[in-house]
């Protein structure tokens, strides 16, 4: 369960918890006796059943609860984060259009600047993730178009400003461990579009 929704299930099994008794093998061709109606391989299979302790039992289901918690949060956080991935990239490509033509209107070239990084360096250790992310849409903006498509240009800016935003975000209180993660994800993510380009 996540946000109290059922994503799956894992379970278990088969083991009895004590030896069968009489009852037992009268319940079992009970509850089966529409499945088949010759039990000796039914019964031969259970008597290979292993019989665990009320303990054991206990244990190995917490350590299923356990297993299927970190997995379902897991994949629940890449989908989250994803998602966020790509609401900035939809931001991104907004910017890009307006951007593209305003300059076609104003033929002016959009030219990188200093003063922008320097306030997305003071927004970053202020912890103002909002505007951060919108400064940060407007230089890698300004990255793009002032390339004039040259990805050298690119790649080298984009390097530099990630360098310098996980520096300013470790010594804000940012775990080096999260900022790696996140330039990773950035990275993979570069490389897949300048392969599809």
């Amino acid at each position: 369960m996540v946000d109290g929704r059922h994503l799956g299930s894992i379970i278990c099994g088969q083991v009895l918890m004590w030896e069968p008794e009489e009852f037992f093998w009268i319940e079992l061709r009970e509850m089966n006796k529409s499945l088949t109606s010759d039990f000796k391989e039914l019964f031969k299979a259970v008597e290979e059943l292993p019989v665990v302790s009320g303990d054991t039992v206990q244990a190995a289901s917490y350590l299923l609860y356990i297993i299927a918690n970190f997995i379902t949060r897991s994949g629940w956080e890449q989908k989250k984060r994803k998602e966020e991935l790509m609401i900035q990239k939809l931001r991104l490509n907004e910017e890009l259009e307006t951007r593209k033509k305003l300059e076609e209107q104003l033929g002016q070239l959009f030219t990188y600047s200093m003063n922008k990084e320097s306030d997305l360096m003071e927004l970053i250790k202020d912890g103002n993730t909002e505007q951060a992310n919108r400064l940060l849409t407007d230089l890698t903006t300004d990255i793009i178009l002032g390339s004039k498509g040259n990805m050298d240009v690119i790649r080298t800016r984009s390097i530099e400003l990630i360098v310098m935003t996980s520096r300013t975000a470790v010594s804000a209180g940012v775990s080096q461990e999260r900022t790696s993660r996140i330039n990773v994800s950035s990275h993979e993510s570069d490389g897949r579009k300048a392969a599809d380009a």
